[in-house]
């Protein structure tokens, strides 16, 4: 964006000086001019301003609905110490698993971590019974019916 105001001395650039100024040096155009210069110091076109003010409204969302400053601070730190473990779904969540040449709808029933890992436990929405898979997601249990589809059909694929 090329820049309409430069270095110096509004007075002196408006040659305001060889006049006595009866504001005092605080007139509306100085104003204008110093809150553009202050503007256009920062090196941001309007759009970017208002990208800007977008992200920060959404980020003052996020840090409020995640407990405040302070929450992310500690998210933040665990995070860096490796501590930190993002679910790519959560219990109640309806997943997809496919085994030999059925998918199956089910709930997730619960999300536990053992000495071997993290494992997601499911539950049928079609029969009673629960049963525990390794977190396999995008191998043998999906989040979408068209990803199992798609699993399944490449699996056929392969098996000739």
């Amino acid at each position: 964006m090329e820049r309409l105001t430069f270095e110096g001395n509004f007075c002196d650039i408006a040659q305001c000086r060889e006049l006595p100024c009866p504001y005092n040096g605080a007139c509306s155009q100085r104003k204008v001019w110093e809150r553009l210069k202050a503007y256009e110091d920062t090196g941001l076109t309007p759009e970017e301003v208002d990208t800007l003010k977008k992200d920060w409204s959404y980020l003052c969302t996020v840090v409020g609905e995640c407990g405040g400053l302070d929450r992310v601070k500690e998210l933040a730190e665990a995070d860096k110490d490796g501590r930190v473990v993002v679910l790519p779904c959560k219990v109640g969540d309806t997943v997809y698993w496919v085994h030999s040449t059925v998918i199956t709808e089910c709930r997730v029933h619960r999300i536990q971590m053992n000495r071997n890992g993290l494992y997601i436990c499911l539950k049928s929405t079609m029969s009673h019974g629960a049963f525990r898979v390794d977190l396999c997601l995008g191998k043998n249990v999906f989040l979408t019916r068209e990803e199992a589809e798609k699993a399944l059909n490449e699996g056929r694929d392969d098996n000739g």
